[in-house]
């Protein structure tokens, strides 16, 4: 689900190898087209309304970038990426102007073992990017990354990643004070002893000199059915002019939630309002 800045909620979801774009409001349903072999996507919307979609080929390793300003009905603004990527994850800033493209790349593309790429685009006009700065790797390869996104609110970008194995898993996190052109030193969201976290997402936050937030999910791996205690989902956050510094991880569940084979991960909701409300699902 993303949200534009011209207020339009837009569901966009990969069906057989094919990106729709459902308006749930409108009903209206738009189909990529440019190519039916997609493997993975992501998508986020600029300050202008325009939607951006991100696409891993399913038959190679290639990484394309499209734009459309009518809602996904159609697309234009096609950018090659790379030949030797995969899972690509884009993120625009709080300004709605700049995106962070994260990717793995070689030379173990398509495992969770190979290094994490990053770029920056600038939308020139709508519907269309073009490349900000140069390609880098801050993250290396070696340790498995099932998961990683990167939030920017001003000159700060937080790029989140899990790390490690089932017994030994953390959230990570590299921070840049140039708005995602370099990074820093690896350190751990909420690490605690005995459990596993995974399954997180951020976003950024508006209010009070802005900020980001995060919710993941921690897990004891316990034997028999997960229970409150066990099994937990957490909150945390960050503030602008603290990036570095997270807060103590708050659970929020009531209820525990359940290790989902499929990957059924956490949505985290920004209301942008003054109060600074948030919710998870």
């Amino acid at each position: 689900m993303v949200r534009s800045a011209l207020d339009s909620v837009y569901c966009v979801f990969l069906a057989n190898g094919t990106i729709k774009v459902l308006n749930p409001v409108s009903g209206t349903i738009g189909t990529f087209t440019n190519y039916t072999n997609i493997g993975d996507f992501d998508a986020t919307t600029s300050s202008t309304g325009s939607i951006y979609l991100i696409i891993d080929l399913y038959i190679n390793n290639e990484v394309r970038i499209f734009g459309s300003i009518d809602g996904g009905i159609t697309w234009g603004g096609a950018i090659f990426l790379s030949s030797n990527a995969a899972h690509p994850a884009i993120s625009m800033s709080a300004t709605g102007d700049t995106a962070i493209v994260n990717y793995y790349g070689g030379p173990f593309t398509d495992t969770v073992s190979s290094i994490i790429r990053n770029v920056r685009y600038r939308e020139s006009v709508p519907g269309t990017l073009v490349v900000a700065g140069s390609f880098s790797t801050p993250i290396p390869a070696g340790t498995p990354k099932d998961q990683f996104e990167a939030v920017r609110y001003g000159s700060n970008a937080w790029l989140f990643y899990t790390s490690g194995t089932s017994g030994s898993k953390d959230i990570n996190c590299i921070l840049s004070n140039d708005g995602g052109t370099t990074y820093g030193a690896p350190f751990t969201i909420g690490s605690m002893t005995g459990r596993d976290e995974f399954w997180f997402e951020a976003k950024y936050y508006s209010v009070s000199g802005g900020g980001v937030d995060i919710v993941f999910y921690s897990d004891s791996l316990q034997t028999g059915p997960p229970t409150n205690v066990s099994d937990k989902m957490y909150y945390s956050s960050a503030s602008n002019s603290s990036s570095s510094v997270f807060s103590a991880p708050v659970q929020i569940s009531e209820h525990p939630p359940v290790y989902s084979a499929i990957g059924f991960i956490p949505s985290l909701i920004e209301y942008y309002d003054t109060g600074g409300d948030a919710g998870a699902i």
